[in-house]
């Protein structure tokens, strides 16, 4: 009895993992994924306005660290890596630019790239960069990566920058996943 009921759960599985889920190659997804270089602009506007704006509005900066990291920041290029269809991207981008309008970065300090589902670009802006998941930002001094942050903070996005930014052990600069 045991190992009918086995092997039709086997069967079941197997059939349901069998069937395809992917859209027809001529639909258009909804809302189209960014890939390759974006704006802060593009973000803001809709489809994407719909999940940037309340996460941003609904984001406290932690003013404690914005006198710590402000000194620093200024000096430090910024490149996220992140997808418009993956919810952590959704989460953390939009606290990233809130912490980042708090430190008043400049925007041409930082460098959104979207990427696809397979985390690649079409100009492949990620090669050589090990981008395995999404967000990943990366923080760089004179072309030197300081740090990152890879999918969600270990403690909080600010408390994350900070580890990066201003490390006690310049060996603890690879945060996340």
């Amino acid at each position: 009895m045991l190992r009918i009921w086995i092997l039709t759960l086997t069967v079941i599985v197997l059939v349901g993992c069998g069937q395809s889920t992917s859209k027809p190659s001529n639909t258009v997804e909804t809302p189209p994924i960014l890939v390759g270089p974006v704006t802060r602009d593009q973000l803001v506007a809709e489809p994407y306005g719909n999940w940037f704006g309340p996460a941003y509005e609904q984001f406290n900066v932690d003013s404690a660290l914005v006198s710590q990291l402000r000194a620093v920041i200024k000096d430090i290029d910024i490149l996220i890596f992140f997808g418009t269809w993956c919810g952590d991207s959704r989460r953390e981008v939009p606290k990233l630019y809130h912490i980042f309008d708090a430190l008043n970065v400049l925007e041409e300090r930082i460098n959104l790239v979207g990427m696809d589902r397979n985390k690649k670009t079409p100009d492949e802006l990620e090669r050589g960069l090990d981008i395995r998941r999404v967000p990943t930002i990366i923080f760089y001094a004179d072309g030197v990566e300081l740090g990152r942050i890879i999918e969600r903070p270990v403690t909080t996005l600010m408390e994350d920058m900070q580890a990066s930014l201003l490390p006690e052990d310049k060996s603890a600069g690879q945060l996340g996943r």
